[in-house]
């Protein structure tokens, strides 16, 4: 079977949402838990190369709601916003945004299995319940 790029970069996207949702859990803007929550690049595809597409650093969890505004109107309060959130993750807009844009990457059979099982690892982590602790026997 030949490698079909387009799939496997839908579907390393679509297992990068997975992540971003297990990760932040919630809006990362208004807070909101329930409904349809989307994993947000914080650079957009458009501008980013392979490996800025699929770093979790370059995601953010936002709702349907907020996704929506945000795309529909590149607001400086949402600006303001990444850029505060960004910080307390103690990463730089800036910095990532030159990262992702210079980066000469090539997506292939072999870098898509890496990022895959990658990001399958992540997700097991963040998805995988807490063992009960066992209670000792009084005698």
């Amino acid at each position: 079977m030949t490698f079909n790029k387009t799939r496997a970069k839908h579907n390393l996207l679509a297992l990068w949402g997975k992540v971003i949702r297990a990760r932040d859990k919630k809006c990362q803007w208004c807070g909101r838990k329930e409904g349809k929550l989307d994993g947000h690049h914080i650079i957009s595809k458009s501008r980013c190369s392979y490996s800025g597409m699929f770093d979790l650093n370059n995601g953010v969890c936002l709702c349907f709601r907020c996704h929506r505004i945000r795309m529909e109107s590149h607001s400086v309060e949402y600006r303001d916003w990444v850029m505060g959130w960004l910080h307390d993750k103690n990463l730089d807009y800036y910095q990532l945004r030159q990262t992702y844009e210079g980066a000469k990457t090539y997506f292939n059979k072999e870098t898509y299995e890496i990022k895959k099982k990658i990001m399958e690892k992540i997700l097991e982590e963040l998805t995988e319940k807490p063992k009960k602790k066992e209670r000792k026997k009084k005698c």
